[in-house]
């Protein structure tokens, strides 16, 4: 089957992409691209991860909000019980008194913070465990940049995103690709009717227009607006961390899977971690000690005991589409309920050869996507490494069905390429299930991350600096 487990790797910003193998099987895996020796290679991510328990219950500090959202985010903490910390920024202009910074985790929370604490001349190192930035949850998404028109129960999370999309676009404008149209739908069978839809969105003051007509054929929809989200290119994020994070002197350490991590008697952190590449000779545990650590693993590793998380074992699928590609891709979700479908672009800015002039998307259902959901992280590993090629053909296949429901025209109008794997971590409370901002944990040296979507990482760098300034 076509398992896209790892995308984009090792490739300089002024090379083209080379495939050394165009099979269905295991195509994205293959995009993998090592030195200058123009070789992609099957390449196997080891997903399995240790967690280790922090020795003792530590002082739970989260906090969820923009300064504009205080009240709403202040009401999520009062459910937790616990009280945000102090949103002063940190500045200072003697790197010689900076603290030392860990960093775990090098995808979009761990590369975010890294260039944010750099420039703040921090002297900032990152484990990553795999041979590339880039390579879990970050690189496994719809890779959307959302305004907040998917979360029409969830006023919080829709504020959160318009207002981290215009931040996004701000820092990271050359990142994301305009779309043609980026259409939201509310279908027949919808637990919400579609002027009802319009209201919430009207009254967020998010901007759409209403729309008759989409790039493919459609049918049972109440109704359609078109958005002016965008898409974030699958390749570039990785491309750009690499070449901006190595001119501000960020230490990375790939093929590095850090075992444990602990507060010492003299107020800094140690870190207990191995080398993969060197354990292929000899077992060499080192361990370094750092002013800080930053847990970005998506809390999968060492996690905040104190939130219960659900684990979702994923899988989406991506196809190319058979019509005369597009100069622009565009987007068609269809609310609100659990069988509903969405297609997303799947854009490469550099274009593998085998997939050159294709225009891909990635397609996600609601209750079809999360295939199993478990409250460990490990029991969700398990499950993909036991996923067989039969179970996915039958995921696929119900795919077809759910989406042929409403795009009638889909088997014709679309060419399967493969699927991806990913596992989702979500804070687990009845109260609140659309929340998807950022909770951040100080214990001691220990500052644990446990993303939200991606339009968050200014909320994480933001609570971060507080948390270092008010340590200080």
């Amino acid at each position: 089957m076509n398992s896209i487990h790892s995308m984009i790797a090792r490739h300089e910003m002024e090379k083209q992409m080379t495939l050394h193998d165009c099979k269905k099987t295991d195509i994205l895996e293959n995009l993998v691209y090592h030195g200058d020796s123009k070789k992609c290679d099957r390449h196997n991510l080891n997903l399995k991860n240790n967690a280790c328990k922090p020795n003792g219950t530590p002082n739970v500090t989260l906090n969820y909000g923009y300064d504009n959202l205080e009240k709403k985010y202040n009401y999520i903490l009062a459910k937790y019980g616990v009280d945000p910390p102090s949103l002063k920024p940190f500045k200072s202009n003697n790197r010689a008194k900076m603290p030392t910074i860990a960093i775990i985790g090098g995808g979009w929370y761990g590369c975010h913070l890294a260039k944010v604490l750099s420039m703040n001349k921090f002297s900032v190192k990152i484990f990553e465990a795999n041979d590339d930035l880039f390579t879990q949850a970050s690189a496994k998404n719809t890779f959307r940049l959302h305004q907040g028109f998917h979360y029409p129960r969830n006023h919080t999370t829709r504020s959160q995103c318009k207002r981290g999309f215009q931040q996004f676009l701000n820092y990271y404008p050359a990142l994301v690709r305009d779309q043609s149209s980026a259409i939201y739908a509310i279908s027949n069978k919808s637990q919400i009717d579609f002027m009802t839809y319009q209201h919430i969105m009207s009254g967020s003051r998010l901007p759409y227009t209403i729309c008759k007509s989409s790039p493919i054929s459609y049918q049972y929809l109440q109704g359609m607006i078109n958005t002016q989200e965008k898409t974030i290119y699958v390749d570039l994020p990785r491309l750009y961390f690499k070449s901006s994070l190595t001119a501000l002197d960020v230490d990375i350490s790939y093929h590095t899977r850090v075992d444990s991590i602990s507060n010492n008697d003299n107020g800094k952190v140690n870190v207990s971690y191995v080398n993969h590449r060197l354990a292929k000779v000899l077992r060499v545990q080192t361990e370094e000690t750092f002013d800080y650590v930053l847990n970005c693993t998506y809390n999968t590793f060492d996690s905040i005991q104190d939130i219960p998380t659900i684990y979702e074992s994923c899988i989406q699928f991506i196809y190319c589409i058979n019509k005369r590609r597009q100069e622009k891709p565009f987007s068609f979700s269809i609310f609100d309920g659990p069988d509903h479908p969405s297609i997303d672009p799947f854009q490469f800015y550099f274009e593998p050869d085998c997939l050159a002039g294709k225009q891909l998307f990635i397609m996600s259902h609601v209750s079809l996507t999360p295939m199993h959901k478990y409250s460990s992280y490990s029991d969700a590993v398990e499950h993909q490494s036991n996923l067989s090629d039969k179970e996915i053909s039958f995921i696929r296949n119900e795919f077809e069905e759910k989406f042929s429901e409403y795009f009638p025209n889909f088997i014709q109008d679309f060419s399967y390429i493969g699927h991806v794997l990913s596992i989702k971590s979500k804070p687990y409370r009845d109260f609140n299930s659309d929340f998807r901002g950022v909770i951040t944990e100080q214990d001691g040296g220990i500052i644990r991350v446990f993303s939200g979507k991606v339009d968050t990482i200014f909320q994480a760098s933001h609570d971060v600096l507080a948390l270092l300034h008010r340590k200080q």
